[in-house]
């Protein structure tokens, strides 16, 4: 049986190596984030043959296997102290009766919790992981639209700069300009140009980036489309908080490994459970028919039994502290991300007025221009260039930080 199912399980795991590399191929241009979305979801649930994901993948099989294989040995002690406990309402030598007079409070259905709760606090971990590489994929993918629009602004800068330069050169052969203002104006281009490289740098490494995430190191995007996510209203924090309490995946993680260390207590004491009392009597009747008795009372819980009793309870008070500062630690977090969010919105309020002021400044520099008059149209187009790139690194800020709200609040992703 052993056999058969290894092989299985390889041949499994080939398929899907396969059937990941056959993936490998590239995106449709232009890449839209829908199309990423799209991708993002129909991922196997276990994540095997992400390479980017590997680690945690690996982490969580060894998890599983770790508990399948404790869970089988502490099947077979509770069999074993099943059996005894069964034995001491069965009368032994003579008329000594041995009688258990509070029941044994535990069986394998225990075991079987146990074994259910950390499973599935290890399923939460690697759903957490999952959120998390989600949003390494929005964050990338932001990257590469804002490294777009910095190297379109470096480009005007440039132009402008060119432009000025120009000007000033033929200035200086009709004898109204000097070489030094000439030299400025070349100290200012060639650093536009640099700029400009660096720009243009960035554009790759960010595209490379988002490359590895999604799979296709040999296939970087070229053009991508931007976001279209809407804007939320900010959640009451008391709803916020009631969500996340039940469905947070690192609070859901936290509870269950609390759970099993509490059942793990009550397996590790067994049927020396606290109240239980084995009650003995020992009846004897003589050759002239006297009869007489002995009585007497043996506590069966003792706390100081063994090492590993004090461990369990050790483990139990630490799981129950860990699970109290995760709760703490979570409302934090909510309330830190909520008031980011009401921050971002006020500064993506803004940053709109500001494009609105800039584009009736250019309009007006515009019309001064076609005039023959005195105008900065370079510099009013740079100016709206530079505005509309901090407009929308805002709003990704604003919608990046929307999305990570959601899945600390994870609804829907762990709880029962």
């Amino acid at each position: 049986m052993t056999k058969w199912w290894l092989q299985g399980t390889l041949v499994w795991g080939l398929l899907l190596v396969f059937s990941v590399k056959a993936d490998e191929e590239p995106w449709p241009e232009p890449l839209t984030w829908t199309a990423v979305q799209a991708w993002f979801e129909k991922l196997p649930n276990d994540l095997i043959g992400l390479p980017v994901l590997d680690e945690a993948v690996t982490v969580w099989q060894a998890e599983r296997l770790g508990i399948a294989s404790e869970q089988a040995k502490q099947r077979g002690r509770v069999s074993l102290n099943t059996r005894f406990a069964q034995s001491l309402s069965t009368p032994v030598v003579g008329n000594v009766s041995l009688v258990a007079e509070k029941p044994v409070e535990w069986s394998s259905m225990w075991v079987r919790e146990q074994q259910q709760a950390l499973l599935q606090a290890a399923d939460c971990r690697l759903i957490q992981k999952r959120q998390d590489y989600y949003l390494q994929l929005l964050e990338h993918y932001m990257a590469v639209l804002l490294a777009d629009l910095e190297q379109s602004w470096a480009v005007e800068v440039m132009a402008m700069h060119y432009v000025r330069l120009s000007r000033e050169r033929d200035n200086q052969q009709e004898g109204r300009s000097n070489r030094t203002l000439v030299l400025q104006r070349e100290v200012a281009y060639e650093t536009a140009k640099i700029d400009n490289r660096q720009r243009q740098g960035q554009q790759q490494l960010t595209r490379l980036s988002l490359a590895r995430l999604l799979n296709r190191v040999d296939y970087p995007p070229d053009q991508l489309l931007a976001l279209k996510m809407p804007l939320q209203t900010i959640p009451e924090l008391e709803l916020l908080t009631s969500n996340a309490a039940q469905f947070n995946p690192e609070l859901y993680m936290v509870r269950q490994r609390a759970k099993a260390a509490e059942l793990a207590y009550r397996i590790g004491h067994g049927f020396w459970s606290e109240g239980s009392v084995l009650r003995t009597e020992l009846t004897q009747t003589g050759e002239d028919e006297t009869t007489w008795s002995l009585k007497w009372s043996v506590p069966l819980w003792q706390p100081e039994r063994t090492v590993k009793q004090q461990q369990l309870v050790l483990q139990q008070k630490q799981q129950r502290l860990t699970l109290q500062l995760q709760q703490q630690k979570l409302r934090e977090e909510l309330v830190s991300l909520r008031l980011s969010l009401d921050h971002l919105h006020q500064r993506y309020k803004l940053s709109q007025s500001r494009l609105l002021y800039l584009e009736a400044v250019l309009d007006d520099n515009r019309a001064r221009y076609e005039l023959e008059m005195s105008s900065q149209l370079g510099d009013s187009l740079i100016n709206l260039s530079k505005a509309q790139w901090q407009s929308r690194k805002t709003l990704y800020e604003l919608l990046l930080t929307q999305e990570k709200l959601r899945i600390l609040v994870g609804e829907g992703l762990c709880g029962e």
